[in-house]
């Protein structure tokens, strides 16, 4: 690396204005109403109070694997990207056929004249 940049980085971290933003950051989140333990107290009790509070499960749970991973989309989009191939090809060979042909009466006509 370039010890310019290195010396331009150093710079940067000793702004006035990068320290300010940082202590500003630190005072957002440290602006708590309760102490950390007093918030492990709180939402301990919380649990307890709902008998187990499983309404703040998470709903993907619930959900099978293969709608989970997606699976189900995968393979509905690999279906339809196999069919479009398939189109594609089946027109492509039609596509060729068609100039073949053309091809083979223009030399049956260049034969006959």
């Amino acid at each position: 690396m370039n010890n310019k940049y290195l010396v331009g980085t150093g710079n940067y971290w000793k702004t006035r204005q990068y320290k300010d933003s940082i202590t500003e950051l630190a005072r957002l989140m440290q602006d708590q109403p309760m102490s950390g333990l007093e918030t492990a107290v709180w939402w301990t009790e919380h649990v307890i109070r709902n008998q187990g509070a499983k309404h703040l499960r998470n709903p993907s749970a619930d959900l099978p694997l293969y709608e989970y991973y997606l699976l189900d989309a995968i393979a509905f989009l690999v279906v339809v990207a196999i069919i479009t191939l398939f189109i594609f090809g089946t027109v492509l060979k039609y596509l060729i056929r068609v100039v073949r042909l053309f091809s083979e009466l223009e030399v049956f006509k260049k034969k006959l004249e």
